[in-house]
This record gives structure tokens, sequence and C-alpha cells, in this order.
């Protein structure tokens, strides 16, 4: 189904940003970890979930709720408390930011980057395959026309195209990295959960 697969060209965005920040967070120097983590931050707000985050939530775990799949105890209940676990989370890097704390900065944002990894594979695994068989291609039309409805309150064609270019010049920057000995803030491989 055509909406499951624009959030996983989400995702896939989304995961680039986890990567960039677990090297960048283990490698390289304070200020490059301090201005890319700012970034991140601000990825984080925008896109992450005043976009992808919003697409779910307004449009199709409402939808998933009515046609069968269980908010408590269910996978849409995880998936939200997860939501609310990443914004937590995201706000502790900004607090360690503001503080200049960057073995806090690096603790938040490994567990951020930990928990986004485990949580879009939760959906990518079982949510997506789960609501692909209880949608029709109604549900795909109207989820697509609300998803396009949610980007365009978010920044629309615009957000995804700045998002783009941002994260391409960070590539850039950052693909001069020396990858040599981790220093001691590195971030922690994830823990699966």
């Amino acid at each position: 189904m055509q909406c499951f697969d624009e959030l996983e060209h989400d995702h896939h965005v989304i995961e680039q940003v986890v990567a960039l920040l677990a090297d960048v967070s283990g490698h390289a120097s304070d200020e490059r970890a301090f201005a890319f983590g700012a970034w991140a931050v601000d990825f984080a707000r925008r896109f992450a979930d005043g976009c992808h985050h919003a697409k779910e939530e307004q449009a199709l775990f409402p939808l998933l709720e009515q046609r069968g799949i269980p908010r408590q105890g269910g996978p849409i209940g995880m998936m939200l408390l997860e939501h609310q676990e990443g914004r937590d989370l995201v706000l502790n890097m900004e607090r360690a930011l503001a503080a200049r704390d960057l073995p806090a900065f690096v603790a938040s944002a490994g567990a951020w980057a930990g928990l986004l990894r485990v949580h879009i594979a939760k959906e990518r695994n079982v949510l997506f395959p789960l609501g692909a068989r209880r949608l029709d291609d109604a549900d795909d039309r109207a989820l697509r026309a609300r998803f396009a409805a949610i980007e365009r309150e978010a920044g629309g064609e615009e957000l995804h195209a700045l998002v783009d270019e941002e994260l391409g010049a960070w590539k850039r920057e950052l693909g001069t990295l020396a990858l040599a000995e981790a220093p001691a803030h590195a971030v922690a491989p994830p823990v699966e959960r």
C-alpha cells in the first residue's frame, strides 16, 4: 500500500539522521557534535515528530484502531508510548546542548537513536504488515490524502526538500570524520527492548 511506502520513505530519512548522530557522537570533536546535535534536535521536531509522527498519530493510528487494531494493550498504544519517549529524549538532548554537557547529550542521543531503531523495526515488521491486512484501497487513498494535508501543515514539499538539502550538507561535512579510536563519550550501541 502506498501509504506505508510513504511512511517508509520517512523512516529511511530518519534512519540516516540516527546513523549520523551515532557517528558524530562517537567520533567528532565536541563542537561538531554540538553543532550536529542542534540540527538533529531541530530535525526531530520538524520532521520526525512534526511530520512523520503527526501522519501516524492523526491519520494512520486512528484508522487502524477503527479497523480493529487495539490501542490499549496493543501495538498502537506501544507506538504512541514510544513517540512520547522519543519526545522526552529530544528534550533531554536539547537541555544537554544548552548546558554544553557533552556526556549528557551523548547519553540522550544514544538512547534516542536506539529507541528509533527499535521503534521503526516494530512499525516495519509488525504494525505496517498488520495494517496492510486490515486496510483496503479506499483506506489507502484516504490516508494518502490526509497525509498530504498534514504534510502541508508541516511545511509540505518544501520541508522534505529542505531536510534533504540539510541532510546532504551534513553528510558531506561529516564525511571527513576521522574514524580513529572513539573517544570516551561515544554513543553506546542500542539496547534491545
